[in-house]
């Protein structure tokens, strides 16, 4: 049994701490674990391959060298399109902040609202409108916008790291002088403890995925949590913040559990 965790070229070097640690916790468990950055150098031979590529494209390349990926390609997909994700998650009865794709003013029937595009990351591309003119100038600057009501929450979300169908940590995140509690974007985090429901919500999702490992982010509302994004691959900075478990020894685990055949 070997692995490959695999990054884009450019994402190295600001997660080499994540990346030493998965391969040095690896080897004490006698499973070798090498880096890659190009789809061309991925080992066929290889158990399975740890993809924290950020593109699409990248991981559908990844997919054609048939080697398992973690997360399977067509996560990473569902993932990675706000809109989809949000049919996919309200399909199972879970609730979500109503959510339509826009390409006009008129399309948007809340004001305020909240535009992001369908594929931005760590609270990129999101943008506050609370008049026609800010609507306008955001639509302008690209055509892959989905609206969404502005949700009163104080800036505060719940992401839960989900490894397989298990919720196995969730933080709470709070946003600074923003309505946007990304944690790399210098909101606040503490830990969140789920409620029964809230885990059952979030575990629902996970099977539904078939996923390995990704985030799960809810809106923390006056009515509780509202599915907001799901993520992958999924940052993990406030988990190694916050956690009393190591990640890398938790993904390992995992990876024998699921891969291990003697």
């Amino acid at each position: 049994m070997n692995g490959v965790i695999f990054y884009e070229p450019h994402e190295v070097d600001s997660n080499r701490a994540f990346i030493d640690d998965i391969i040095q916790t690896a080897k004490r468990r006698n499973l070798p674990m090498t880096l890659v950055t190009r789809v061309e150098d991925v080992p066929l031979d290889a158990t399975f391959l740890f993809n924290r590529a950020r593109s699409t494209d990248v991981t559908k390349e990844l997919a054609t060298c048939g080697v398992p990926l973690v997360n399977r390609a067509s996560v990473h997909a569902l993932a990675n399109d706000k809109y989809e994700a949000t049919v996919f998650v309200r399909s199972l009865g879970i609730p979500t902040i109503p959510t339509v794709s826009v390409t006009r003013r008129e399309d948007v029937p809340w004001r305020p609202a909240v535009l992001k595009t369908r594929s931005g990351r760590g609270g990129t591309d999101v943008h506050l409108c609370e008049t026609d003119e800010q609507l306008e100038r955001v639509l302008s600057m690209r055509n892959d916008w989905i609206a969404q009501p502005f949700i009163p929450s104080h800036a505060t979300d719940v992401r839960t790291f989900v490894i397989g169908d298990r919720a196995r940590f969730s933080v709470k995140r709070t946003g600074v002088d923003s309505f946007k509690s990304n944690y790399t974007l210098g909101g606040r985090i503490e830990p969140y403890e789920l409620s029964a429901s809230e885990r059952q919500q979030i575990e629902t999702i996970a099977r539904a995925l078939e996923s390995d490992y990704v985030g799960i982010d809810m809106l923390l509302t006056e009515d509780g949590l509202r599915f907001n994004e799901i993520e992958d691959p999924v940052g993990a900075r406030s988990l190694y913040t916050l956690a009393p478990f190591s990640l890398a020894e938790a993904l390992v685990t995992y990876w024998f559990r699921r891969f291990r055949t003697d």
